[in-house]
């Protein structure tokens, strides 16, 4: 269970997750020493997944889309496993609600346009649906 400096940590790496070990110690009143221990069992724990940058990415010229994944439940766990190896995936979320699952995949830099990305998602075994919503702008 996270206790307060945790949450704290996790608060501040929320908001920018360029910040050092150094300047995380000084926002939450301990040495880098107790930050670098913590991030280390947060990470071995799985409660940090990854240090993340976002983008514009039309910016860019890469498109990013949010598809919403209905996957049959029979093969549920072999599908997600499937899709996360997919480069194009960066973000995978199991979820509750309209979709099983939700995926971030982005596409232009990796040889193959979105409609591909979104194929390969289509066509993967244990996928039923895809229903994609292509990102414009990231507002925040």
């Amino acid at each position: 269970m996270a206790d307060r400096l945790d949450m704290e940590i996790a608060r501040y790496l929320l908001d920018n997750s360029k910040l050092s070990i150094r300047d995380l110690g000084k926002l939450c009143g301990v040495s880098p020493g107790t930050i670098r221990n913590r991030l280390q069992k947060m990470e071995g724990d799985k409660e940090i997944i990854a240090y993340t940058t976002r983008f514009q990415v039309k910016k860019l010229g890469i498109d990013e889309a949010i598809l919403g994944l209905d996957i049959m439940p029979e093969q549920y766990t072999k599908t997600l496993e499937t899709l996360k190896d997919f480069i194009f995936v960066k973000s995978l979320f199991s979820t509750s609600g309209d979709h099983s699952a939700i995926a971030i995949i982005v596409s232009g830099l990796y040889g193959m346009d979105l409609n591909q990305c979104i194929l390969e998602i289509e066509n993967t075994s244990g996928v039923r649906n895809v229903y994609p919503s292509i990102v414009n702008s990231t507002l925040k």
